[in-house]
């Protein structure tokens, strides 16, 4: 299973796990080279893909996490 999580905050960022394994994690900061970055982590998203070699298809899940994400219920 892909998983793609993405954490949006001070501190925004997102990771990918397949399998179980953490095999990417990145900031939004370290990319758009903003300290503390808030901007909802989209290229950090496409980053750890890429790093994969994976695109958005073959995410199986996205969990978000946050500060500025509104409750699902």
């Amino acid at each position: 299973m892909v998983i793609l999580g993405i954490a949006d905050g001070l501190d925004s960022g997102a990771s990918l796990v397949i399998g179980g394994e953490i095999v990417a994690s990145t900031t939004q900061a370290s990319l758009d080279r903003t300290p503390r970055s808030r901007v909802f982590p989209w290229a950090a998203a496409t980053d750890v893909l890429q790093a994969a070699g994976l695109g958005r298809p073959d995410v199986d899940l996205v969990a978000v996490a946050g500060r500025f994400t509104p409750p699902l219920f």
